[in-house]
């Protein structure tokens, strides 16, 4: 009996997984010039860039020495060097944890930046990204979960910028297929007869 509800709880744990896996998107199986918007949704995040109006693609580019030498990194461009967008955009298709990643201003002196976090539409944090004269990276990490959206903006839309390392696990909030709802269905029965028969008290008569 013990097994049988032990079994059965398993078997309900299953059909409501808890939050998942970091994931680290380092772009590095992508090229100079290419465009990204949903090309890691299967991963559950999206990107896009605008100033503030139509919405356009962020684009590769391989300039920024995120790793000591250029390598791939996601930038606010629509074609990884030129037509400079102020926004670069991240979405997830659920609530994010953990979120970290990190940023380079092509060495923007007086070009300093910021990082807003958001669920759904509510604000959660906004996080300056001071300037810098070289092309040091710079560690964005925020301290909230829940996180829907995350906008990287410059107060000009003519100065490049880039991100690499996107790190973040998201919380599993989905509707449960059918065949989850039949296998919770039956954990619960199974729960429900085992306590049934640990109910039942055998009353003998003198």
């Amino acid at each position: 009996m013990k097994k049988s509800l032990m079994g059965a709880v398993a078997l309900c744990a299953v059909c409501f997984p808890s939050i998942g896996h970091a994931v680290t998107i380092d772009f590095n199986d992508k090229v100079a010039g290419q465009s990204i918007t949903n090309e890691y949704a299967g991963l559950g995040v999206t990107f896009s860039t605008d100033s503030g109006g139509s919405t356009f693609n962020a684009a590769i580019s391989t300039f920024f020495p995120f790793a000591g030498t250029p390598d791939p990194a996601l930038t606010n461009s629509r074609d990884g060097r030129g037509d400079r967008q102020k926004f670069l955009n991240i979405d997830f298709s659920s609530a994010a944890n953990g979120v970290s990643f990190l940023y380079n201003n092509y060495g923007g002196l007086f070009i300093a930046g910021s990082v807003k976090s958001y669920a759904g539409a509510t604000l959660l944090e906004t996080l300056s990204v001071p300037n810098d004269s070289g092309f040091s990276l710079k560690p964005v990490v925020f301290s909230l979960n829940g996180i829907t959206r995350i906008t990287i903006e410059q107060p000009t839309d003519t100065w490049l910028f880039a991100m690499d390392d996107l790190t973040y696990s998201l919380s599993n909030t989905g509707v449960p297929e059918p065949a989850a709802w039949a296998m919770m269905l039956a954990g619960f029965g199974l729960v429900g007869g085992a306590m049934r028969r640990r109910s039942k008290v055998a009353v003998t008569f003198a």
